[in-house]
């Protein structure tokens, strides 16, 4: 089999939640294809997936590597970094993702997630907003903003978001 083919059949066990097998198919395309990066990136997804955080890493930096400014595997080690608690490290990604790509929504929402995570609600705010602008058809985004309302006191706003999820 091509790597396009191994790549496809791993997609699809990702989809139907066969990690492990995904990752054996991921590691068979790869040895076809060594410096395709969103081969690294959804190993490392579906790594994530098994609670294997440092592996997750580790393929998702061997797709930074390839290409340092690749937007999906910063995020996606930010978000592993974040089930860490290492909140300083995910908020660092986000913040390098969104200077390079302003729009980049799940960036702004997954900053807005940590923020909450740190109680910082104005701020958490402030991001959901920011992806809502990008995307405002975004559920768990105003999910998130209503919840961090709420938290804020802001109960009118609150349930105005949670309406609108």
């Amino acid at each position: 089999m091509d790597a396009i083919s191994l790549a496809e059949e791993a997609d699809e066990l990702y989809r139907r939640g066969e990690f492990e097998d995904a990752v054996l198919f991921y590691d068979r395309a790869m040895e076809r294809d060594s410096e395709n990066k969103e081969l690294y990136n959804r190993r490392g997804l579906a790594l994530c997936r098994m609670d294997r955080h440092q592996d997750a890493i580790d393929s998702f930096d061997a797709a930074l590597k390839i290409d340092p400014q690749y937007t999906d595997a910063l995020n996606n080690k930010g978000v592993v970094f974040y089930k860490q608690k290492r909140y300083d490290g995910a908020m660092a990604l986000f913040d390098q993702i969104i200077e390079q790509d302003p729009k980049y929504v799940r960036a702004w929402y997954n900053k807005g997630v940590v923020l909450d995570r740190l109680g910082r609600f104005r701020e958490a705010v402030i991001c959901y907003d920011k992806a809502i602008d990008i995307n405002p058809g975004g559920a768990r985004i105003w999910s998130n903003r209503g919840a961090a309302l709420g938290n804020m006191g802001e109960l009118e706003g609150a349930i105005d978001s949670f309406d609108r999820s």
